[in-house]
C-alpha cells in the first residue's frame, strides 16, 4: 500500500521533493558486499573486521586512537593528522569502486530515480558522487555554486574551503529531459575528503555549523525573505521529504536535529505549510515506525517493490 499523503503531493505538479539519499541505494544496485553499500566493508579497509561493532563513528574514532598509539609519541597531535591520512585513502578506495561501477553499468542494477521530475534536491549521505558523474550531465559552472549567507570567496575568486561554506554549496545537474536537480553533500565527499563527516569529531562540528544555518535561515524567515537562504536545510524545511536508502539511525545527528527544527519551525502554525517527511522502509500492516516524525511510504511490500514503485511514481 502506499502512503495517501504521499499520492496526494506526487500527483501535485507545483510540488518538488527533497530527497535524502543513503547507502541503500547501492545496495540496490550493488548488493552488500561492495565498500559503496556497506559500511563494515569500507571500514574493514582500515582494520580488522572483528574490531567493528556497528556504531562507525565510534569504530573510526577507535581507528584513529589506534592508530595514533602505534605511529606516535604525540597521539593528540597525531590524532590530527591520522585522520586526515584516513579519510583521504577512504576517498581513494572509494573513487576507485565508483569509477569501477560507473564504467561496468550495464552490469548493475540501480534503481532509475533521476529520470523524472519531481525532485528538486538530493541531500546524499554518501560520500561517492555517483549519480551525479555518472546518471547526469553537470550544468554551467565548473565549480559548485552557494546561495546562501556564507557565501565566501578567496581573493582569487574561488568559494572559501571553510567547512561551513563547503557544507552549504551544491552542484546542478541534468537529467536526459532537461530536469534540474541540485545535489548537497553536507556529509562531504570524496573530492574534498578533509571534510567528510565520519568521527564523532566531525558530527559535532556538523551540528554546530547546522544550527548557524538555521539562525541564518531564521532571520530571514522573520523579514518574509525565507527563499533568501538556499541551503540543504532550507529545502528540508521547506519540501516534502523522501528518506530512500537510509535507516536514519540516531547517530544521523545533524539530520535529526534538521528534522527537529522542520517541525519546530511550524508548531506555532497548525502545521500551515507544512509538508511530511516519508521514509523508504520495509514495514508490515499495522506495524508503526518507531517515531512520530516520519512516516511510511509504503506498508506490505518489500524492499524490491518498493524501489520499483518509486521509478514508477517519480
Amino acid at each position: 500500500m502506499i502512503n495517501k499523503a504521499f499520492l496526494e503531493l506526487i500527483h501535485d505538479p507545483k510540488i518538488k521533493f527533497t530527497v535524502i539519499l543513503g547507502s541503500g541505494y547501492h545496495h540496490q544496485g550493488l548488493g552488500e558486499h561492495s565498500i559503496l553499500s556497506n559500511w563494515s566493508a569500507l571500514l574493514s579497509r582500515l582494520t580488522s573486521t572483528n574490531q567493528l561493532t556497528g556504531k562507525f563513528t565510534l569504530d573510526f574514532e577507535s581507528i584513529v586512537i589506534d592508530n595514533c598509539k602505534v605511529n606516535s609519541d604525540e597521539p593528540l597531535k597525531r590524532a590530527h593528522e591520522i585522520e586526515k591520512e584516513l579519510l583521504g585513502k577512504l576517498a581513494k578506495l572509494i573513487r576507485n569502486e565508483q569509477k569501477y561501477v560507473g564504467e561496468n553499468l550495464d552490469s548493475f542494477s540501480y534503481p532509475d530515480l533521476f529520470s523524472g521530475n519531481k525532485i528538486s534536491d538530493v541531500v546524499s549521505l554518501n560520500f561517492d558522487t555517483f549519480p551525479e558523474e555518472f546518471l547526469l550531465q553537470k550544468i554551467e559552472s565548473s565549480e559548485k555554486y552557494n546561495e546562501s549567507s556564507f557565501h565566501v570567496r578567496t581573493k582569487e575568486n574561488k568559494l572559501s574551503d571553510s567547512f561551513i561554506t563547503q557544507n552549504t554549496s551544491f552542484e546542478k545537474y541534468q537529467n536526459q529531459f532537461g530536469h534540474i536537480i541540485r545535489f548537497w553533500h553536507p556529509h562531504g565527499t570524496i573530492d574534498n575528503p578533509k571534510h567528510m563527516v565520519l568521527g564523532i569529531s566531525n558530527y559535532s562540528k556538523l551540528v554546530s555549523a547546522l544550527t548557524k544555518i538555521r539562525n541564518h535561515y531564521k532571520v530571514n524567515e522573520d523579514y518574509n525573505l525565507p527563499n533568501k537562504e538556499l541551503t540543504w536545510f532550507s529545502k528540508i524545511v521547506q519540501n516534502p521529504v523522501l528518506i530512500i536508502g537510509a535507516s536514519m539511525s540516531h547517530m544521523e545527528w545533524a539530520m535529526w536535529t534538521a528534522f527537529v527544527y522542520k517541525y519546530r519551525n511550524y508548531a506555532r502554525s497548525k502545521r500551515e505549510g507544512f509538508y511530511p517527511i516519508f521514509q523508504m522502509i520495509e514495514i508490515k500492516h499495522g506495524d508503526q515506525l518507531k517515531n512520530d516524525w516520519i512516516q511510511p511510504l509504503f506498508t506490505d511490500m518489500s524492499y524490491d517493490r518498493q524501489w520499483a514503485e518509486l521509478e514508477n511514481l517519480l
